[in-house]
C-alpha cells in the first residue's frame, strides 16, 4: 500500500469513527432543505439527499451510486466526503489519484452509515430525550451557520469601499485606522539597585562621564537586563505593562527626550534610573499593506450588523423572551 493510499484509507476510517454522522445531515427531518433552498449550506453539510423519486429532484440515474429504500447516495456525496476528509487531514487530496476502489470504499461507508441510522431508529434511539435534545441543538447550529453563510455571501466590498472604511470607518467604536497603527515605541535602558544612596552615586558618575550608562547597568543593576547593558529594546506602553513595569516607570520614560537620563526615582522599595536611547514615532500602516485585514474587519462589521438586524426583527415579531439569570 502506497503512502497516499494509506493516508486515504486512514482518513476513511476516521469517517467511520466520527465523520459519517456529519455526512448525513440531510436525513428524514430534511434539515438541509429547510436550512437554505438556495444552497447556502456548505457541501459538507449536505452530503446525502432523501428522495422519493430521483427524477423529481432532477438527479439523473447515472449520478446515483447506491440506494437504501427511498434514500439515494450520489457521486456528489462521494466527492463531498473526500472534501470532508481533506478538512480532517488538513491537506489537499489529488482527486485524479483517487481510484474507483477508494471511491467505492467511501460509498460503502455512506451505505453502512445509513443502515446504522435505520438501525438506531428501529431501536427507538431517536426517541431518547438526550438524543432528541442533541438533534435539536445540532439543527439549531446548522440553521444559524447557514443563515450566517447566506449573510456573508452578500458582503462583497469593492476596493474603494474598503479604502474608505480604512480611512473613515469605525469598528467597535474606534477608528479603523487605530487597528493598523503601530504605537510609539521607546528604546529604554534601565538600572535598578537596592538603595537610593547607591542609585544617586551611580547617576552622578554617569552624568560626570565617569562611566557609561550601559557599563553602569552591567556593573550595578540587579535586573536581568543588566547582561545587555540594561537595554530592553524598543517597547510600546502595552509591552512594558506586559512585563510588569510600574506605571511610574512608564510615565517617566515617556517624559524623557531621546538620549536623556532620568533622575533617581523609587517605586516601593526599588530605585531606578532609566535612559531613553531612541524613539520610534507612531506610524500608520499603508492601506495596501493591510488590505486583507481591513477586508476582514469590514466583513465582520457588516455581518454583525446583519445579525443584529435579524435579532431585532425577531424581537419585534412578538416572540416572548424570559430571562431567569438568577438561576445560573
Amino acid at each position: 500500500m502506497s503512502r497516499k493510499t494509506y493516508i486515504l484509507f486512514a482518513g476513511f476510517m476516521l469517517l467511520i469513527s466520527g465523520g459519517c454522522s456529519l455526512l448525513q445531515k440531510g436525513s428524514d427531518d430534511q434539515i438541509t432543505e429547510s436550512v437554505n433552498p438556495q444552497k447556502s449550506v456548505s457541501s459538507s453539510e449536505k452530503m446525502s439527499t432523501k428522495v422519493e423519486d430521483p427524477i423529481d429532484l432532477g438527479i439523473p440515474e447515472t449520478d446515483i451510486v447506491a440506494k437504501i429504500g427511498d434514500y439515494a447516495i450520489t457521486k456528489q456525496d462521494v466527492e463531498d466526503s473526500i472534501s470532508l476528509l481533506e478538512q480532517q487531514l488538513g491537506q489537499k487530496i489529488d482527486r485524479a489519484k483517487v481510484t474507483r476502489e477508494q471511491k467505492k470504499m467511501i460509498a460503502d461507508m455512506l451505505v453502512n452509515n445509513r443502515l446504522l441510522y435505520l438501525a438506531a431508529k428501529n431501536e427507538g434511539i431517536d426517541s431518547d430525550p438526550d438524543v432528541k435534545k442533541a438533534i435539536e441543538n445540532a439543527k439549531e447550529q446548522i440553521l444559524v451557520q447557514a443563515l450566517l453563510n447566506r449573510y456573508n455571501n452578500t458582503i462583497n466590498p469593492t476596493e474603494m469601499e474598503l479604502e474608505t472604511f480604512y480611512n473613515t470607518g469605525k469598528y467597535k467604536g474606534n477608528d479603523v485606522k487605530l487597528y493598523f497603527t503601530e504605537p510609539e515605541k521607546r528604546r529604554i535602558q534601565e538600572i535598578e539597585v537596592k538603595s537610593e544612596a547607591e542609585a544617586k552615586q551611580i547617576l552622578v558618575d554617569i552624568m560626570q562621564g565617569n562611566i557609561t550608562f550601559r557599563s553602569a547597568a552591567r556593573k550595578y543593576s540587579v535586573l536581568d537586563s543588566a547582561s545587555k547593558g540594561g537595554d530592553l529594546g524598543y517597547k510600546a506602553v502595552q509591552e512594558l505593562l506586559k512585563i510588569n513595569k510600574p506605571e511610574k516607570y512608564i510615565n517617566t520614560a515617556w517624559t524623557l527626550d531621546k538620549g536623556e537620563v532620568s533622575s533617581v526615582f523609587k517605586v516601593d522599595d526599588r530605585c531606578y534610573i532609566i535612559k531613553v536611547a531612541g524613539i520610534r514615532s507612531q506610524r500608520e500602516k499603508a492601506f495596501s499593506d493591510v488590505k486583507d485585514q481591513v477586508e476582514f474587519l469590514y466583513k465582520t462589521s457588516k455581518l454583525e450588523k446583519l445579525q443584529n438586524e435579524a435579532i431585532e426583527t425577531v424581537k419585534r415579531s412578538g416572540v416572548k423572551i424570559e430571562e431567569h439569570y438568577e438561576n445560573l
